[in-house]
């Protein structure tokens, strides 16, 4: 989904520190509160995510509550007895004390209230639905891929271990499963919820004794905290540096710097020569680039879109995924912006690219990593290759 850099890993990081600080199981200590408030302020003006914290809290309280009536419905006990015994539960109190600093925190931003009402209609916008990660799971081959194995590994799991389900652990999974196959997008949220759920109930190490030596060798290696760190933290930054493209540029050769390992899936580089041709009528960019290209040109570039879709206008999006998808008149649409430069992600969008390669007044005049500039020569008079940016 995160097909580039974007303010959404901002919102994962914001939510697993989220769920780190949250213990309800234990007194929150004012550390922890001050910190978790700081948290909430700043994820309330980075990310509009900030809004699945009270949904998460306020759903694993509702399956805390079913927990502890199911146990007293065992016990017999009373349903008044039961619910004045949730009057004074910690859980429940400490739950509404975090709901109380969510709420109120959140609301520290340059809108106040109506960042909540904005974050709550954002997905009605129809243009969203044209995105992968807005797509319902089936339609995401990949993601439903993993989801499906995740579903086999968790029933394995619930055969070999055979324990009862806390619904305070596992309703904010099954609410998520059902939203993730609704709207894809939730991934990013059900998987540390399903880490979060099987962790605490995760003894089904203590079995593998009996068949493997694995659990043996593996609790000799952690009982020496800092080697066994520091090896964890080591094969960890391996596997994560093998996937960035940092260890692509180390691999070509090249040099690294801290803007080149982004530039891979960011229009860093390509934003120069734009600069310089300085466009002064529309230029046609794809969307995934929008706001970088905003940034790097401090907002000179004239784009098209930005990843802000659901402030285009419906019609003009509806243009922008004709032109993608390269749909019946298409070209006539195209023709009516008067787009004099286009820049186009070619791995993603190569019908596009191809289609303009093979148009007589468009030009191409830059290629490399990906991106190809196009320029509108209505005369079809090309450039000298040597006057490339």
């Amino acid at each position: 989904q995160l097909v580039t850099i974007r303010p959404q890993l901002t919102g994962v990081i914001c939510f697993l520190l989220f769920l780190n600080l949250v213990n309800l199981r234990r007194k929150l200590t004012l550390l922890q509160l001050g910190s978790l408030s700081a948290l909430m302020v700043f994820w309330a003006n980075a990310h509009g995510s900030f809004a699945i914290a009270p949904v998460i809290l306020i759903i694993a309280l509702s399956g805390h509550v079913f927990d502890v009536l199911r146990i007293h419905r065992r016990r017999e006990t009373p349903l008044s007895q039961s619910i004045h015994f949730l009057r004074s539960d910690r859980f429940v109190l400490r739950s509404l004390g975090v709901l109380g600093i969510i709420f109120i925190t959140t609301f520290i931003n340059p809108y106040g209230w109506r960042l909540w009402v904005e974050v709550l209609t954002f997905g009605k916008s129809p243009n969203l639905y044209d995105l992968i990660e807005w797509m319902p799971l089936w339609k995401t081959p990949k993601q439903g891929t993993v989801f499906l194995l995740s579903g086999f590994a968790l029933l394995a799991i619930f055969l070999v271990r055979q324990y009862r389900l806390r619904l305070q652990l596992w309703l904010p999974v099954f609410a998520l499963t059902v939203q993730v196959i609704r709207v894809s997008r939730y991934f990013v949220w059900w998987s540390p919820m399903i880490v979060k759920a099987v962790i605490p109930d995760w003894r089904l190490a203590e079995r593998w004794k009996r068949y493997s030596r694995v659990y043996a060798y593996l609790e000799r290696g952690l009982n020496y905290s800092l080697p066994g760190g520091m090896i964890g933290v080591g094969i960890a930054s391996g596997i994560a540096l093998s996937m960035t493209p940092w260890s692509d540029a180390m691999f070509r050769g090249e040099s690294w710097s801290p803007r080149s390992s982004y530039a891979y899936s960011t229009p860093i580089e390509v934003a120069k020569p734009l600069i310089e041709l300085a466009p002064e009528s529309l230029m046609f960019n794809t969307m995934e680039w929008g706001d970088w290209l905003i940034w790097e040109s401090e907002g000179t570039l004239p784009v098209f879109v930005n990843s802000h879709v659901h402030s285009i206008k419906e019609e003009v999006w509806r243009d922008y995924m004709a032109f993608l998808r390269q749909s019946d008149g298409w070209k006539e649409r195209w023709d009516s912006y008067s787009f004099t430069v286009a820049v186009i992600q070619y791995q993603r969008h190569r019908k596009l690219a191809d289609s303009l390669a093979e148009d007589p007044e468009w030009v191409e005049i830059y290629k490399k990593r990906g991106a190809i500039i196009f320029v509108f020569e209505p005369t079809g008079e090309t450039n000298n290759s040597d006057d490339r940016p």
